[in-house]
């Protein structure tokens, strides 16, 4: 069992690591997990889990740290008892695993919810200045790159409303503000000074 309990241990650590990598250099290397494949604990659901929403324990990141978590502990047991407990080891390891995994999405989705993490809103974005990376071709989204505080972030972007119809073509775009997100998408209008001189 050592060898699963290894792999287990080696590939939930592995995404975490990706992702806190993703965290810390943000910008064009954000892999962030967070926005679109959470499955967030209902806020009004209060420390107890129901259920109806003990599915909703685990989020995608609480589903690595589970995996992460059994794999370290039925690695560590394995080696205390040189192999012998394999029954009680497999136990504790998967128990393990569901606390560590149910823990880590309770106080991720809790951070989400309370506005305590660094996830920015939609609606935060609103009004500022973007750079663009990736043109945007009419109805095909391109793409810009927002500064917001110390970090950076990458949205699919659309013009917004009629602007495509009036001056420059959005091809031709280079900097643009931000006048609406919506389902991840921001809705820009061209101008807006450079991006470094703007967002602190």
């Amino acid at each position: 069992m050592l060898p699963l309990y290894l792999f287990l241990f080696i590939v939930g650590g592995g995404i975490a690591l990706l992702s806190m990598a993703g965290d810390i250099l943000g910008g064009g290397a954000d892999l962030d997990f967070d926005p679109d494949l959470d499955l967030d604990v209902d806020a009004g659901s209060g420390p107890g889990l129901d259920g109806s929403s003990i599915w909703k324990a685990f989020s995608l990141m609480g589903l690595v740290y589970g995996i992460m978590g059994a794999g370290a502990t039925g690695t560590l047991l394995h080696l205390l008892w040189d192999g012998d407990q394999v029954l009680v080891t497999g136990l504790l390891a998967a128990g393990a695993g569901v606390v560590s995994g149910a823990g880590a999405s309770l106080i991720l989705g809790y951070l989400k919810s309370s506005g305590s993490g660094d996830v920015a809103s939609e609606r935060s974005f609103e009004g500022l200045a973007a750079q663009v990376l990736l043109p945007i071709q009419g109805e095909v989204p391109g793409q810009i790159r927002i500064r917001k505080g110390a970090r950076e972030h990458v949205l699919r972007a659309l013009p917004f409303g009629s602007a495509s119809q009036a001056g420059p073509q959005p091809a031709t775009w280079t900097h643009v503000v931000v006048v609406e997100v919506r389902d991840g998408v921001a809705y820009v209008t061209p101008g807006g000074p450079a991006l470094d001189s703007l967002n602190p």
